[in-house]
């Protein structure tokens, strides 16, 4: 795969094979006729809340107090944070796939590469993890969690918060996703600014 600027690091018109997949990355990046808003910050925002609230619902299960506040059992939280888990785990495999169709758009030799790179490392651990949550206790009682899944929760619940302070800076400071919005936005004023001038003349 070769590298170009204005095409990013993975270029799908280096092979014809390569080029089949063309309209599904295109669909994924959000390229619906004229419209060119990316995908991906309209989806991610619902992985980001579901799964560390299913994680937290899971510690809750097992501090005294909550149980006395809320009423509710153990049991209650552990199938609470498994079907949160779910949804989650649902959304972030669209947001997964749109993120890694805007990281294949980045140039390899963009400052924003390497950040982007790390955002997309530590969502996809996060959501394998989140998946094997969901699979891993699906047919326990009440979905209750184990140990180790407890404390792979509790790595991740960290990792996605720093993740999405990653993706804060990447759209903020890096304008990542935004670029391509502008881009659009500035031809089609000239197409109409031009269309306008035709109709005066």
């Amino acid at each position: 795969m070769s590298v170009h600027a204005e095409r990013g690091w993975i270029d799908l018109d280096a092979s014809p094979s390569l080029k089949k997949i063309k309209p599904f990355r295109d669909l994924l990046l959000g390229k619906i006729g004229k419209n060119s808003n990316p995908f991906h910050p309209y989806i991610v925002h619902a992985p980001i809340v579901l799964l560390p609230l299913s994680f937290c619902l899971d510690f809750f299960a097992y501090l005294p107090f909550v149980h006395w506040f809320t009423g509710l059992s153990s049991s209650s939280f552990h199938i609470g944070a498994y079907f949160l888990c779910l949804l989650g785990s649902l959304f972030a495999t669209a947001g997964v796939l749109t993120g890694l169709a805007e990281f294949s758009t980045i140039p390899l030799h963009s400052p924003n590469w390497k950040p982007t790179a790390i955002h997309a490392c530590i969502n996809l651990c996060g959501f394998l993890v989140a998946l094997a949550n969901c699979l891993g206790r699906r047919s326990l009682p009440y979905h209750t969690p184990s140990k180790t899944m407890l404390l792979m929760n509790f790595m991740t619940l960290f990792a996605m918060f720093y993740s999405a302070h990653v993706g804060e800076k990447l759209v903020y400071k890096y304008s990542t996703g935004v670029k391509r919005v502008e881009k659009q936005g500035k031809a089609l004023k000239k197409k109409a600014k031009d269309e306008y001038g035709k109709a005066t003349n």
